[in-house]
């Protein structure tokens, strides 16, 4: 398992994302639905990677493994992932479950690792 926390989030951010590679789906009220792969986490927000445009402010449900679905906005886009904020956080058991289950080792771990040899 890789270390669980980072020194400090970057500025603007709540806490420090986790790298983790996850199945995520993503739906609308009207039946539109999407799938992705959750790329970092924390209990607030999530960047998922997909190939599906999504449109900046856009109110859509996420779906992780085993939780219930969570409300969210997209607050950013690009051409292949989409930053969202949760209405509500993550319980802190279920965040610590996908971690435990999907995080990987961050650009910076691997960096860390390497240099330690």
């Amino acid at each position: 398992m890789f270390s669980a926390e980072l020194a400090a989030p970057p500025e603007g951010r709540r806490l420090p994302r986790r790298a983790v590679q996850l199945p995520g789906q993503m739906a609308s009220q009207g039946g539109w639905r999407a799938l992705g792969r959750v790329v970092d986490l924390t209990r607030f927000g999530a960047r998922i990677e997909t190939a599906t445009p999504m449109k900046k402010g856009a109110e859509l449900f996420i779906t992780l493994p085993a939780q219930p679905a969570l409300r969210a906005r997209v607050m950013w886009t690009d051409d292949l992932a989409a930053g969202f904020l949760f209405d509500k956080p993550l319980t802190a058991e279920a965040f610590k479950a996908l971690v435990e289950r999907y995080q990987i080792a961050s650009h910076e771990d691997r960096i860390a690792a390497a240099r330690r040899g």
